[in-house]
């Protein structure tokens, strides 16, 4: 799961009272707003995707 901590949707509290899965990975970067498309930063790819780049990353390394 990857969830943005400033996402104004989803209050990232809410991942505390869920039991997950020992299979599910949650990823909460401070920054990334809601469904993470658009960066402020420039990716190491050279677009502003950023969540692309860290999901293809975490599968990567």
């Amino acid at each position: 799961i990857l969830c943005a901590t400033d996402d104004p949707f989803i209050e990232p509290s809410i991942f505390k009272s869920v039991r997950m899965s020992r299979s599910i990975e949650l990823n909460m970067p401070e920054n990334g707003g809601h469904m993470g498309y658009l960066s402020r930063k420039t990716t190491p790819w050279g677009d502003n995707m950023w969540m692309d780049f860290i999901v293809v990353d975490s599968l990567v390394y």
